[in-house]
């Protein structure tokens, strides 16, 4: 004790400067670790925030909610609906239309949440609210009044959006709140949610209804697709997922949350080496120091343990204020798109984990320096030779093959092990280069949407599930322009409690057939590919055999593959659904028609040109992107960002295994200047050994960060049903490896202009 308070005061500057040292980098770690929790855990926390527990959604389409007739069921304990109407909202200040969704029902039941302002009355039905989105395009405030125009069932099931002025009911709304939820996220058009009593006015036309609903006490959902299949109209209701946040969102969060992880894991592997290397030199003893203690009856163990009670002191305060700082830090994130849904913006602790990551990166730390004190009391070690390195040095240059031997081995008199350094570099460097895969192949599959199912040039129908136009289909067969031609019609089909989104294939001509992942696209009318996320599941294969039930009754087909799902009608889930021939859609529906014609056109022929008069309401080239595509290009740059941050560790973490390395061989170069070397000769030897160092850990890091970026990818695209290659970025891992060798140089400048300057007589005395 009487030592330990000795240090201190003789030492207070440089152990104030270490604990300061250890409070950065733990607050840096744990920062992020606080970070990968919330991101990990927001989708969660978020529906338990809003307080809705649903079990699933019932979707109508056309005609008068069912609401009340789903809530009567046996297995329903609680159901709430919303309803999308067929209307349009114009300010009544400026009599500026906008191009807002309006729905009729439970806010909640779309997920939304109040974040400003109030709820809307549920006793009128003049009354809303709206999504930030709304807010944004109309630049409107709350109190603001807007006339809502309604149309009538016939005019919307006939399209007459554009050709015929709205003959419904027309209301006039007040603007009282404003919600948002990861809907509006996924889906950012503008949304206006009035109370269910907008219904009561009669001849107002809607689209289609969901009906959330909590089951009984012993009900499933099997149960539940019986009783409605017996009420009248109820085989052609759908079930559902009742998740506020949607599985693609959840994918892409979970994506978000695996690099988050791998970033805090990384940098505390990188953190626990580079703070145990500082501390250990900083605070073992010299060689007299201990000769001395060893003198006067100090056991290896006593010695160990004042080692370890300095080494603890500046862990454990170092520690605590850097878990203080990382619980201010960690009101940062979540970051990117995921952060509007965090129901607990600003700083938090997490008391289920905190005390933990606080602790074990602690202990980690108080280990590493424990452990290589104890190898420093255990004397050094000879330094064995290496075949290997022998014939290296044999090809090269003097100066080379001493650098190279220099970089491989550690010194005479070192305790350490360059291993240890190197590695703390090379995983460093290998999170850096998985990271950097990671993002090129979400770049890629971005990028190239015949990696998500868009392989074709346009989609040209898909008009609210009605028929193609005859005219626009035998066009498109006679163009000579066109140069892929597939015809889709959609159906839905019940395979026991799932629904399951099927999309019936004509080919006419070309390969703008569906990306198939494993097996062969269906051929005959009993065959059937799936999405990877739909075969999973239904806990099926290629080769197993499946029922499907439609209106035409039960049905079974062969699994022949799965496939990237083309997103028509209702499908947008990518590895959702199934393909099958269009006789075997006829199978399960006999009034399934061709809705969609997926073209791909001569390269500079404009054939889209020839097809716009047919489409007035708007362009028909617009590619269509599924919202697992859309999340995940909100974070495309994460990976990149976490690359920056692990690319700062390593610039760290090299220079510092550097200026130990080069300075622990001292005493050697004083050697070779004593021999007749000269001061330029030993500068190429530090710069060859700086240049080895480099470029071995970047060979070591290489094929980790390769194997770890593609396999997290792997993970991703399965996931959301994608094609799940991922790419090399050869030459960004090539620029990144050149990157550090040239560091490396520029590090080494320092030691050795200061073993240029150090006298070799001095050296030699000293070392």
């Amino acid at each position: 004790m009487f030592r330990l308070v000795s240090d201190l005061r003789a030492r207070w500057r440089s152990r104030l400067l270490l604990t300061a040292a250890v409070a950065g980098v733990c607050s840096v770690v744990l920062m992020l670790a606080a970070g990968a929790y919330r991101t990990s855990s927001v989708a969660d926390r978020y529906e338990r925030s809003i307080g809705l527990d649903f079990d699933a959604t019932v979707i109508q389409g056309t005609g008068v909610p069912m609401t009340e007739e789903v809530r009567s069921l046996p297995a329903v304990r609680r159901a709430e609906s919303y309803t999308f109407v067929f209307g349009g909202l114009a300010s009544m200040d400026s009599h500026e239309s906008t191009s807002a969704l309006v729905f009729a029902g439970f806010e909640q039941a779309i997920g939304a949440r109040l974040v400003r302002g109030r709820s809307a009355d549920p006793s009128t039905g003049n009354e809303f609210v709206a999504t930030p989105s709304f807010m944004e395009e109309t630049g409107a405030e709350l109190g603001a009044r807007f006339r809502l125009s309604t149309f009538t069932q016939g005019q919307g099931d006939s399209n007459q959006f554009g050709s015929s002025e709205p003959a419904g009911p027309t209301i006039i709304g007040t603007l009282v709140g404003v919600v948002d939820g990861p809907q509006m996220i996924e889906f950012p058009t503008p949304i206006a949610v009035f109370p269910r009593r907008l219904l009561d006015q009669s001849g107002i036309g809607v689209s289609q209804t969901g009906v959330v609903v909590e089951l009984a006490a012993g009900a499933d959902l099997l149960r539940l697709r019986t009783e409605l299949d017996a009420l009248p109209g109820g085989a052609n209701l759908s079930i559902d997922s009742a998740e506020v946040i949607s599985p693609a969102m959840r994918r892409a969060i979970s994506a978000q949350a695996w690099g988050s992880w791998f970033l805090a894991i990384a940098a505390a592997i990188a953190a626990t080496a580079a703070l145990g290397q500082v501390l250990t030199r900083q605070l073992r003893l010299s060689t007299p120091e201990r000769t001395t203690l060893t003198a006067i009856g100090f056991t290896d163990r006593q010695i160990l343990a004042e080692v370890s009670a300095r080494a603890a002191l500046p862990i454990v305060i170092g520690g605590l204020v850097g878990a203080a700082l990382s619980v201010a830090g960690s009101g940062w994130f979540p970051v990117g798109y995921v952060r509007p849904i965090e129901p607990s913006p600003g700083p938090l602790v997490q008391w289920e984990a905190f005390p933990i990551m606080v602790g074990t990166l602690m202990v980690a730390v108080l280990v590493w320096v424990v452990v290589w004190s104890y190898r420093s009391q255990a004397g050094v070690r000879a330094v064995r030779p290496s075949p290997t390195l022998d014939a290296i040095a044999g090809f090269a240059s003097p100066a080379a093959g001493l650098g190279v031997r220099f970089a491989f081995t550690r010194a005479s008199r070192e305790r350490g092990s360059v291993r240890a350094t190197m590695a703390g570099v090379a995983l460093t460097l290998a999170g850096l280069v998985a990271a950097v895969t990671f993002g090129a192949s979400v770049g890629r599959l971005i990028d190239e949407p015949f990696r998500y199912g868009s392989n074709f040039d346009v989609a040209l129908g898909d008009n609210g599930g009605q028929a193609i136009d005859p005219v626009l289909a035998s066009n498109l067969r006679d163009d000579p322009d066109v140069t892929s031609l597939m015809f889709y019609a959609v159906a839905e089909a019940h395979a026991g409690a799932s629904t399951v989104l099927l999309s019936g294939l004509e080919a006419v001509r070309g390969t703008g057939t569906p990306v198939v992942l494993s097996g062969k696209l269906p051929i005959t009318a009993d065959e059937i590919a799936l999405g990877r996320v739909t075969a999973h599941d239904l806990g099926v294969g290629v080769g197993d055999s499946i029922e499907l039930v439609g209106p035409t009754g039960l049905q079974s087909f062969h699994v022949t593959g799965l496939v990237v799902v083309s997103g028509f009608g209702r499908n947008d889930g990518i590895g959702k659904g199934g393909v099958v021939m269009l006789p075997g859609l006829a199978r399960l529906d006999a009034a399934a028609a061709i809705v969609v014609a997926a073209v791909r056109f001569e390269p500079g022929s404009h054939g889209i040109d020839k097809y716009r008069a047919m489409f007035p309401e708007g362009s028909p080239d617009e590619r269509f992107q599924p919202s697992a595509i859309v999340n995940i290009a909100r974070v495309r740059t994460v990976p990149f960002l976490l690359a920056a941050v692990l690319a700062v560790l390593a610039v760290l973490t090299l220079s510092h295994g550097l200026f130990t390395a080069v300075r622990a061989r001292r005493r050697d170069l004083a050697v070779l200047e004593a021999l007749g070397a000269s001061r330029r000769f030993v500068s190429r030897v530090v710069h060859w050994q700086a240049s080895a160092f480099a470029a071995g850990s970047a060979l070591l890091a290489a094929p980790i960060g390769f194997v770890l970026g593609r396999t997290v990818f792997a993970r991703y695209a399965d996931g959301i049903g994608a094609v799940d290659s991922a790419a090399l970025p050869m030459l960004a891992v090539g620029g990144v490896a050149a990157g550090i060798v040239v560091l490396a140089n520029i590090v080494a400048a320092m030691p050795a202009r200061m073993t240029r300057r150090a006298t070799t007589a001095v050296v030699l005395q000293t070392e």
